[in-house]
């Protein structure tokens, strides 16, 4: 659990408690992720405080600011939480998460790690009255700070893999992703492209987040909501805090950071949609909606081939996130990140418990597979 600084100045902690926590800290933030290499978009202030004002507890925002000296070079914004492992209850600071929301992280300046605050994070926590049991990281990407933490602090910790998170490599030449591609893929892709150029008169609108888009974000909703979700009530747009949500990230004016809805307009109609958030020379996609009249298009295949060739050819984007790992990407062999569950606890002994629960658990439900097996 050691780890040599670049730096001499001692590693502190300082709590920020409510709803004003991000306001307090947002100056130090802003300077923050202005030296952090590639910083996320949901890493920004702006990202969190909208989240918090629509889908999260303003009330419960505990943001802990991490220094050296008087600098901040660190920032965790998470909330007051019960939560549930392994068959038992912890209090805990958990970072965002929402089926919206599914990736978060603290934010560290390059070179730093969360081991060297640990004990400056306990004090500071403790100093706060604030009862805690575990930092939780719901969702956090692998080579991040949380799985970084998870290693260093072994003893500690508890995680586990969820998912991936897949994304494209996009500084090279667009033939070098599209090398990839299932053969399959290949031919439904130049099948949907020559259906859409018969069918009609084609192009894609992009339209950069702000009031003067605003009409792009509403025919983004209606196009969301004109299927099965629509009907099921599933829709971003048969949630109003949902949809402020979106909206306010769509009309989100900072430094490093904006959202982009494109558009895929045939006939001078909007038939699909997408929206991105770009921050750190990633372009993270969102969303994608079409309507259910094209679907034998394949409008949504080809908006993702859009945007990568677009991508490909823009000096101010690396790579194009796909955020989630669904199945249908494996015909476009991304490239996957994995996504872990991340726990950190105060003491050692709740970390073991954990694992050894957990353990018990996976044991049980292997041996109960077993015995459903035909023949068993």
């Amino acid at each position: 659990m050691t780890h040599s600084s670049s730096t001499t100045e001692a590693p502190n902690a300082r709590v920020h408690l409510g709803g004003g926590a991000i306001t307090t800290t947002q100056a130090a933030w802003t300077e923050l992720l202005s030296k952090v290499t590639r910083p996320a978009y949901f890493q920004f202030p702006e990202v969190h405080q909208r989240y918090l004002d629509q889908l999260g507890a303003p009330d419960s925002l505990v943001v802990i600011e991490l220094l050296r000296g008087q600098r901040c070079v660190g920032i965790i914004a998470a909330e007051r939480a019960r939560a549930r492992l392994a068959g038992m209850n912890f209090d805990s600071l958990a970072l965002p998460y929402h089926p919206h929301f599914i990736l978060s992280d603290a934010v560290l300046a390059d070179g730093e790690k969360l081991v060297d605050f640990w004990p400056s994070i306990g004090t500071a926590l403790a100093q706060s009255s604030l009862r805690w049991e575990a930092l939780r990281f719901p969702c956090a990407l692998a080579g991040g700070a949380a799985l970084t933490a998870a290693s260093d602090l072994e003893p500690l910790a508890f995680e586990r893999r969820l998912r991936a998170s897949n994304y494209f490599d996009c500084t090279g030449p667009y033939e070098q992703i599209s090398a990839r591609y299932t053969d399959l893929l290949k031919k439904n892709l130049q099948k949907g492209w020559k259906r859409i150029e018969r069918t009609g008169a084609f192009e894609v609108k992009s339209v950069r987040g702000g009031e003067e888009g605003l009409w792009a974000f509403d025919e983004f909703l209606r196009i969301e909501g004109s299927g099965w979700k629509g009907q099921q009530g599933s829709s971003i747009a048969a949630d109003p805090k949902l949809a402020q949500f979106w909206k306010e990230l769509f009309l989100l004016q900072s430094a490093g950071l904006y959202a982009e809805i494109n558009l895929m307009m045939l006939d001078g109609a909007a038939i699909a949609g997408q929206f991105c958030v770009v921050s750190g020379r990633t372009a993270y996609v969102h969303k994608i909606a079409y309507d259910e009249a094209h679907k034998r298009l394949s409008p949504g295949h080809l908006f993702i081939e859009y945007l990568l060739k677009k991508s490909c050819a823009d000096p101010q984007i690396d790579i194009v996130s796909v955020v989630s790992g669904a199945a249908w990407h494996a015909d476009w062999a991304p490239i996957a990140r994995d996504v872990h569950e991340v726990w950190l606890f105060r003491r050692g002994w709740q970390a073991r418990l954990v694992r050894l629960a957990v353990s018990l658990i996976a044991r049980i439900r292997r041996i109960k597979q077993r015995g459903q097996q035909p023949g068993a």
